[in-house]
């Protein structure tokens, strides 16, 4: 039995759109590289697609529409970008840019930006 079979057994009618697209991608790759891929656990996919998911289930509907569905975002220095590449600005804010200007200016950037507030990622 596909992933995607087992989630429409465990959540029904009521599966999210996120959920479905997740099982699709492990269906097509396998758990561990897609957990790699979205940056959650295998454990945390396990029991999302089986709708058993203790924790907050939103996390990982995050992870899938910023991975898997290329969520967007307005980045005040870049304009409209993907939410994952906000990210991967946000990992480098911190590290000295030396001569690199996009990277110092992403740096400045990134450190007032409201997608970032306090370390704060759920913009």
């Amino acid at each position: 039995m596909s992933m995607t079979d087992k989630a429409r057994v465990a959540w029904g009618d009521d599966m999210p759109q996120e959920i479905a697209l997740l099982a699709e991608a492990v269906d097509g790759s396998s758990l561990s590289r897609t957990a790699k891929r979205i940056g959650v656990s295998t454990a945390m996919i396990s029991r999302g697609l089986a709708n058993g998911y203790s924790g907050k289930v939103e996390t990982l509907l995050e992870a899938v529409r910023v991975h898997l569905m290329g969520k967007r975002i307005d980045c005040p220095a870049l304009g409209v970008i993907p939410k994952a590449e906000c990210g991967e600005w946000r990992a480098m804010r911190d590290r000295p840019a030396g001569s690199n200007p996009p990277r110092a200016m992403m740096a400045a950037a990134c450190r007032g930006c409201r997608h970032f507030v306090g370390g704060n990622s759920d913009a």
